[in-house]
């Protein structure tokens, strides 16, 4: 079967993902990256500038695009415990559609340009702080009876979360939302001692990533 072309700079990035993951950012070479994608040498010089750069494109698609549905969600003007709920959700759906990035992001952070670890850092920040934010929410609405650091408990929560990119994998032909909810079904129950429940079938999802409808064979960088 003919191998499909990279024909973006978006398509070119996820292709680079996976050829640094196989082999190591330090050994890949441009020309690695062309036969990967199924285009020449130069081609891939008309999209890109060099191989430092696509490994840091791999952040910042994955940080932006993140950040973007996140913010989205806690903006929704809902209840505290029903954000949560899609918070939960959400962070489980994205840890597997970025699977790749993630893995590529912690495993080469030496080589990462000064200025493109300090911008992972400042997201992971952000992320932490939105989600501290929001349970603090929670606890003051009753529905998160934590008597602790909000800012622990967020750490605590998202690092199971993002975690989940190490070993979650839908089923074949499911789609990444479908075993997302499930998965998320399940941890909402293990944190039962201290997120309430709520009757969800009045709040459909309303933030949901690009990969939502689609089984997740159809990923590279995040399958």
């Amino acid at each position: 079967m003919a191998q499909k072309k990279a024909t973006s700079t978006a398509a070119l990035v996820n292709v680079a993902a996976n050829v640094f993951l196989e082999k190591g950012f330090a050994t890949s070479t441009i020309d690695d990256v062309a036969r990967a994608a199924g285009i020449s040498k130069p081609t891939v010089y008309q999209y890109v500038s060099n191989k430092q750069w696509l490994l840091e494109e791999v952040v910042r698609v994955m940080c932006g695009k993140m950040e973007q549905l996140q913010v989205d969600l806690y903006a929704e003007p809902v209840p505290p415990i029903v954000r949560l709920h899609w918070s939960l959700e959400l962070h489980v759906e994205l840890a597997i559609v970025y699977r790749n990035s993630y893995r590529l992001t912690l495993s080469e952070q030496t080589a990462l340009s000064p200025a493109a670890r300090e911008e992972f850092r400042l997201w992971a920040r952000r992320t932490t702080t939105r989600f501290a934010e929001l349970l603090t929410e929670c606890q003051q609405e009753g529905s998160f009876t934590w008597d602790g650091d909000t800012m622990v408990a967020a750490n605590l929560i998202l690092s199971m979360l993002t975690g989940t990119h190490r070993w979650a994998h839908p089923h074949e032909g499911e789609t990444v939302a479908e075993y997302s909810h499930s998965l998320a079904e399940q941890i909402r129950v293990l944190l039962a001692g201290v997120i309430a429940e709520a009757d969800m079938s009045d709040w459909p999802r309303s933030v949901v990533s690009h990969a939502a409808s689609q089984p997740a064979a159809a990923h590279s960088v995040g399958a």
